[in-house]
């Protein structure tokens, strides 16, 4: 047998680690090898629990999958920023969260925090830290009543780690959190009935966390390694900010929780990260800490593909496949996750056809209105690609990856429905429909909530400034989201006085955008801005100038909330045959003056269907290919899209 030189003292050292008393763990054997000079310091833990079995097997655990688990080498350029950041948020406290960010984000620039070396933590942890953790983990395992259904798995994955993330500097965090924000639990212990509910211990302390700083959920800093008291701070954050700094005051008070997340929803750009506490009587709850709302359904309305487990051990499909010498993608090159889908969601596996590929790995991949990016992991064998427990109600496509990274789709697009059934998009060229298109977007529940404000309202013209006569040509019966576009009858005459005026009780006149056209012209009528005056807190992008600013995203907002209105003195009497209106909104509908361009799914790429500039609030898409995947831009401004079908005579998006 050959043995390459470079695995030479690697092979030695395992082979005289054999008559050691812990090389029957080969992967606990491993970490021991891989502290180098700081294997003594993890075989005296070992050693002091070698007449305690329970803590023995929590320090195998701890070590075993310490692998992977870095932190920054320069201790002293760590400490330094976590002062100066502190420091920060001390003098700036109360400014706006961007100026706050921008001030931490440049001192950390200037410390070179984005160039500091990372080193194993097997290298650098001491046997006292680890001791230390392991007994205070086990003193809230064992002495908190709601932790008494709390099974051991579940402790090594939530109490026992001595970090929550990855890079958080190594320091005795349980205790200096420990009571900051835990003090109303104290006295939990003496009432009977509460005692051993963690659901209730853990909304005093996320109440606690919330009621001590006004936070935000906005922008992140680029670096957010800092210590949790420190982390704690920041008046602001992603969702995983908060997940994770509720998770270490969390632990610290003895409360098992886990980090969760989707790596993107269903039908939008962005993913989302939570907190997950087991219950004692096998209930689950999801929450995002730090929002002292424990309580609320945590965002029912969101459709997910994946969901992924922050764990301390190490996922041995993950760690398999950084080893095959594939190239993998970002998502799956932590191998600290878990895969937990099937746990919150009723899925389905998958099987396709894979004929002429080489047995590997393959990836399900989502919209995120830019590319597709992979959320889920399968494997090629014999032809199949196999894909476990996916979320339904969901559009993938089935991609693999070259050495350089080169993505490749392997198969159509395919939608999961909720029986589990598949249905491949497979654009059927030889038979073509038109396309009647109004949003690029999907109306989401901010604008939806909103919506019904227009409803019952009325277009009007007058010619008496006060609208004492008036003719109502126009009374709004719903509103989706879109644009609409009003016939004005031949029955109206010509007026000098036209407005929206809303009856809804507390619609708050909530128009965005009107457009008045004269018979036979194409650029809206101007005239002179009236209608009821003041806009929510003042705000410039609420007044009734809002309406006719030629921007979606602003809306009059009037402080009065009934029977408020908005319109035009056009100066003269003018004869108007249409008008154009869109309530408040996103700035996703189809809107008059932009271009857009229309693409659909062949194949493997994106192919143009032609570029439209709108003229009225919706755009029609002639000679379109039938049961096709479809993407529609706006090459004039904005960012969000999102892929769809055109499904009964309407979008649906994915």
């Amino acid at each position: 047998m050959r043995i390459r030189l470079t695995y030479l003292p690697l092979f030695i050292a395992v082979l005289l680690a054999s008559c050691h008393p812990f090389s029957r763990d080969r992967e606990l054997e491993e970490a021991l090898l891989l502290a180098g000079e700081n294997r003594p310091e993890l075989e005296r833990v070992l050693e002091h629990y070698e007449d305690d079995s329970l803590k023995l097997e929590a320090a195998r655990f701890l070590i075993r999958n310490m692998p992977g688990h870095c932190s920054y080498a320069d201790t002293a350029t760590l400490r330094r920023y976590a002062l100066a950041a502190d420091s920060i948020l001390t003098a700036m406290e109360g400014l706006p969260a961007d100026t706050i960010c921008h001030a931490i984000d440049s001192m950390a620039s200037r410390l070179g925090m984005d160039r500091l070396t990372l080193i194993p933590d097997c290298r650098i942890i001491t046997a006292g830290f680890l001791i230390r953790n392991i007994d205070l983990a086990f003193d809230d395992w064992q002495h908190r009543p709601w932790n008494a259904a709390l099974s051991f798995q579940d402790f090594c994955e939530t109490l026992l780690p001595y970090k929550v993330e990855d890079l958080q500097p190594i320091e005795d965090w349980r205790t200096q959190l420990r009571g900051v924000y835990g003090e109303k639990i104290r006295n939990l212990e003496f009432c009977d009935e509460l005692r051993d509910l963690s659901y209730l211990a853990a909304s005093y302390v996320d109440k606690a966390i919330h009621d001590s700083k006004e936070s935000r959920l906005s922008m992140s800093l680029r670096n957010t390694h800092l210590p949790p008291s420190v982390r704690l701070r920041v008046p602001f954050g992603l969702c995983s900010d908060f997940a994770i700094s509720a998770a270490s005051v969390l632990r610290s008070e003895g409360i098992p929780v886990y980090v969760e997340s989707t790596p993107l929803w269903v039908g939008y750009h962005l993913g989302h990260t939570w907190n997950l506490l087991p219950g004692e009587d096998g209930r689950y709850f999801t929450f995002v800490g730090g929002l002292g709302e424990i309580e609320k359904v945590h965002i029912p309305q969101g459709r997910m593909g994946k969901i992924y487990r922050y764990t301390y051990a190490a996922d041995p499909a993950l760690k398999a496949l950084n080893r095959s010498g594939e190239w993998v993608p970002p998502l799956f090159r932590n191998i600290f996750q878990k895969d937990v889908t099937a746990s919150t969601l009723s899925c389905a596996d998958v099987t396709l056809r894979a004929e002429g590929e080489k047995d590997g790995h393959a990836y399900l991949a989502f919209s995120d209105n830019r590319a597709w990016v992979p959320i889920a992991l399968g494997e090629v064998r014999k032809g199949k690609a196999v894909f476990r427990s996916l979320g339904p109600h969901a559009l993938y496509l089935p991609v693999r990856y070259g050495r350089d990274g080169g993505m490749r789709p392997i198969g159509d697009p395919f939608i999961l429905r909720y029986n589990g059934q598949t249905e491949s998009i497979v654009p059927d060229t030889s038979q073509h429909i038109t396309m009647t298109l109004r949003r690029k977007y999907p109306v989401k529940g901010y604008v939806y909530e909103k919506l019904h404000r227009l409803e019952g309202g009325e277009f009007q013209a007058s010619d008496d400034p006060l609208f004492r006569r008036r003719h109502i040509f126009h009374r709004i019966a719903e509103n989706r989201g879109w644009g609409y576009e009003v016939r004005v009858p031949d029955s109206v005459p010509p007026c000098r006085y036209w407005r929206y005026i809303s009856y809804r009780r507390k619609s708050y006149c909530n128009m965005a955008e009107i457009m008045f056209y004269a018979a036979g012209d194409s650029v809206p009528v101007r005239g002179k801005v009236i209608g009821t005056p003041g806009a929510h807190d003042d705000h410039p992008d609420y007044t009734r100038e809002a309406v006719f600013d030629g921007d979606l995203l602003t809306c009059n907002d009037p402080t009065e909330p009934d029977s408020a209105w908005v319109g035009m003195d056009m100066g003269r009497p003018v004869k108007m045959d249409r008008l154009f209106y869109y309530g408040r909104g996103d700035g996703n509908a189809v809107e008059v003056g932009d271009e857009y361009e229309l693409f659909w799914w062949n194949r493997n790429r994106w192919q143009s269907l032609g570029r439209q500039r709108a003229v009225r609030p919706s755009l029609e898409y002639r000679d379109a290919p039938a049961r096709a995947l479809f993407l529609l831009r706006d090459l004039t401004k904005g960012r969000d899209e999102r892929i769809f079908t055109y499904e009964d005579g309407r979008q649906q998006f994915w």
